[in-house]
């Protein structure tokens, strides 16, 4: 494994409303991610960013509230697909190199579950630290197509954040609403600005209609991503 060393400077919190955000790419984060370091900028001029395993934050952060956005595994890995057509050169030549050049969709999903049936994606090799570590790398590439459920579990494979903290992209505004109201209801301050810099700027892309459009894929994308669909409630 590569040596790596987290810079805590990096990680999404903001100590004095004890908040963290577990940034998953492709999830509408890097929005939310923005607004958050506005509020901080409140406090201090530190810029966070990056995506860390909830097993990288230590005691510190043990009364903190965490929560994530969550989004379903096709119209997650569909997205991503489109962000690297829209990339500059450099990353979408790794990219294409990663994955043996794909021409579309379907030829990268294939090559991507080729890879998975030989064991050859990063977070089958990993367990524990070792995988904590692996994870919060965040490289360009793999930090994307990561199992999301990966970033919220303990050693033991449990969910380390509250099912309410747990956010789906498709009913972001709703769901970022009742976060709000759970724990900021009795912070006017913090309230109305979640609720006038988050919540009424969200915007919910469309449903990309995977099982319709690439329904031989389905069985496939299942199986890679078959623990975030089974974590998260996503149907097949």
């Amino acid at each position: 494994m590569q040596k790596y060393q987290m810079n805590p400077k990096n990680r999404q919190f903001i100590k004095e409303i004890k908040l963290v955000f577990l940034h998953r790419p492709k999830t509408g984060g890097t929005f939310i991610e923005k607004k958050l370091q506005i509020l901080n900028k409140r406090y201090d001029k530190r810029i966070f960013g990056g995506h860390y395993s909830i097993n990288l934050y230590n005691e510190e952060f043990k009364n903190y509230i965490f929560f994530c956005v969550v989004r379903n595994p096709y119209n997650k890995l569909y997205s991503f697909w489109g962000m690297v057509q829209k990339s500059n050169s450099i990353f979408k030549n790794i990219f294409m190199n990663k994955f043996n050049n794909p021409t579309n969709f379907t030829d990268f999903v294939n090559k991507l579950y080729i890879l998975f049936k030989n064991k050859n994606l990063p977070w089958l090799n990993y367990s524990g630290k070792d995988l904590d570590i692996y994870l919060s790398n965040s490289y360009p590439l793999y930090v994307h197509i990561y199992p999301q459920y990966l970033y919220l579990i303990d050693h033991d494979k449990n969910i380390k954040v509250k099912n309410n903290n747990i956010l789906k992209y498709e009913n972001l505004d709703k769901d970022f609403k009742n976060f709000n109201d759970l724990y900021f209801n009795d912070n006017k301050d913090i309230y109305s600005f979640f609720n006038n810099n988050i919540y009424k700027n969200i915007n919910i892309k469309k449903d990309y209609k995977i099982k319709n459009k690439f329904p031989d894929l389905i069985d496939k994308i299942y199986e890679i991503y078959r623990d975030d669909f089974i974590y998260f409630n996503y149907d097949k």
